[in-house]
């Protein structure tokens, strides 16, 4: 299940439809939707205790990529992830939702960002830490085919991809 951020509302999945909508149902010689970007785990916080955390897959990119496919679209994600469980979480948690993984890149050493997410007295949610212990470690993009891009009905990228993507 995709924990979406508050960021990720309604109207927002709403205007991702329309763009998509015109999008085929399959990948492989087919237009599909591409989604370029971080995959995180939010560690949400189970009480106000801020002691114990909770597990979902996080992140604007990956929001974008679930809800694409919730929408019956075939969502293709580009992202790099490692080879440790929270990385493994990742990727089963990304097919469970629909989303293809071909142009995915594994790299052993790398570790999926974090999230710690507390909660306030009133219930508010407080972004608390942020864990990024492999920066440097990105997608490779000399493995992917440039036509890969002529393919798409949709390319989506945002965030802190920006700042990543110097190609």
């Amino acid at each position: 299940m995709i924990y979406f951020k508050k960021s990720c509302n309604t109207l927002k999945l709403q205007c991702s439809f329309f763009c998509i909508k015109k999008a085929h149902q399959k990948i492989g010689g087919q237009k599909f939707v591409l989604i370029y970007g971080d995959a995180f785990v939010d560690y949400i916080a189970e009480d106000q205790s801020n002691s114990r955390f909770t597990k979902f897959l996080g992140g604007a990119t990956v929001n974008v990529a679930a809800g694409v496919a919730r929408l019956g679209a075939a969502a293709s994600f580009i992202t790099v992830t490692g080879e440790n469980e929270t990385s493994e979480f990742v990727r089963n948690e990304l097919v469970e939702e629909g989303v293809d993984l071909s142009f995915s890149q594994i790299v052993p050493e790398k570790e999926v960002s974090g999230v710690y997410v507390h909660l306030l007295e009133n219930n508010e949610r407080h972004f608390e830490r942020y864990v990024d212990a492999t920066p440097d470690i990105q997608v490779d993009f000399s493995s992917i085919k440039n036509e890969i891009i002529h393919e798409t009905s949709v390319f989506h990228f945002c965030s802190g991809t920006y700042s990543s993507w110097d190609n």
